[in-house]
């Protein structure tokens, strides 16, 4: 599942000049996921990630057990796309950043507010971090694994 959404936004990333790709945790077990729901909260993470990153830029999709042995899919940008200010409303409905507008970046203000409400809905977690100057942002999406 994890390759096949790697290679739905591939044409996107190159269209873009944005390297993409996907780095998966050995071990992992088979999986029983709402595929539906859970692409489409991946799509608009990394559909995300892709036009906030610029030409030559990277993004990486994790898939890895955190301490709980949940599991934590994370999409790392390189770039620095929402400032401190922003952080606190990017999961609201038709929220624009400030980044986002001043780069032209073509947004309606949806797809994280939808995935957000989606993963919540099924018991999961969608976070933000990017308090790392420079570093870029990363977005996790927490799915608790249940036997």
């Amino acid at each position: 599942m994890f390759t096949a959404e790697i290679e739905r936004w591939q044409p996107q990333a190159r269209v873009r000049q944005v390297e993409l790709s996907l780095e998966i945790s050995d071990g992992l077990p088979n999986l029983q996921l709402d595929r539906a729901r859970t692409s489409q909260a991946l799509g608009n993470v990394l559909n995300n990630s892709i036009r906030c990153t610029r030409a030559g830029g990277h993004v990486l999709m994790s898939v890895d057990f955190d301490s709980d042995r949940d599991l934590a899919i994370s999409v790392t940008d390189d770039e620095v796309c929402i400032d401190a200010g922003d952080q606190a409303h990017i999961f609201d409905r038709l929220y624009r950043s400030e980044g986002s507008q001043d780069h032209g970046i073509g947004s309606t203000g949806l797809g994280l507010a939808i995935s957000k409400a989606n993963v919540e809905a099924h018991g999961e977690s969608l976070t933000l971090e990017s308090d790392r100057p420079k570093r870029g942002t990363a977005a996790i999406v927490g799915l608790p694994l249940r036997e």
